[in-house]
């Protein structure tokens, strides 16, 4: 009996599914957002860390890219090593300082969109 040897190192893991870290972080994320229902922006900036702890890694394969375009949409910079909260939070909220009511409603849809999707990954 022959045996075929894969390389599971260079193929993607189709099945592989999010880190349940994330889905408790997004949570995190999604009520502090909630909670607030004046200064948005502010609270964004306030909650820049989340963006940073919640790595695309962390997701699978399928929910990744949305996590990413959530980032992308917020303003969010991994270009530059961050080594202030500062540094962290200036490229957010220069993002949505410029914010429309209707940029925030898309915020949120796009944030309740990838929870809805992560739990339902994770109960299949």
């Amino acid at each position: 009996m022959k045996i075929k040897k894969t390389n599971s190192a260079s193929s993607p893991d189709t099945d592989k599914k999010s880190n349940i870290f994330v889905v408790a972080e997004l949570a995190r994320l999604i009520k502090n957002l909630e909670l607030d229902k004046g200064d948005i922006s502010h609270t964004l900036t306030d909650q820049a860390a989340y963006f940073h702890l919640i790595n695309p890694k962390y997701l699978s394969n399928s929910l990744a890219s949305d996590w990413i375009a959530i980032r992308d949409f917020i303003g969010f910079d991994d270009s530059v090593r961050v080594f202030s909260a500062q540094m962290m939070t200036a490229p957010i909220l220069e993002k949505v300082g410029q914010f429309t009511r209707a940029d925030i409603e898309k915020l949120m849809t796009m944030l309740y969109d990838l929870q809805a999707s992560l739990e339902a990954e994770l109960n299949r």
